[in-house]
């Protein structure tokens, strides 16, 4: 009779082995399938940040450059603006020493 009760648990023990191996073989693909997704969002996440910097480099010099020009433009207003009042000041200064020479003044 010890026989047949070692028998039986002896069975089940292996039954539960197989159980425990099969259920650990699941628990680590599907381990392995997280891992792979967590891999697969990493690439994507540094795939879009490196678009994005890309972005942001070409969006930067677009508007360098367009400040660039525009701060360009605004100088050479400016510089006009300048000249002419030179001019004008210069045309004041001489009427005025025209004026006082003979003494109107």
């Amino acid at each position: 009779m010890t026989n047949r009760n070692d028998d039986g648990a002896g069975r089940r023990v292996d039954g539960i082995e197989r159980q425990l191996s099969a259920l650990s073989a699941s628990v680590d693909k599907r381990f392995d399938a997280v891992d792979e997704r967590f891999d697969s969002g990493e690439t994507r996440i540094a795939e879009g940040f490196a678009e994005q910097r890309r972005y942001t480099e070409f969006a930067f010099e677009r508007l360098s450059t367009e400040m660039r020009s525009g701060l360009e433009r605004l100088e050479r207003k400016l510089d006009r603006f300048i000249d002419t009042q030179l001019q004008t000041n210069e045309l004041v200064d001489r009427r005025l020493r025209a004026l006082e020479g003979p003494g109107l003044l």
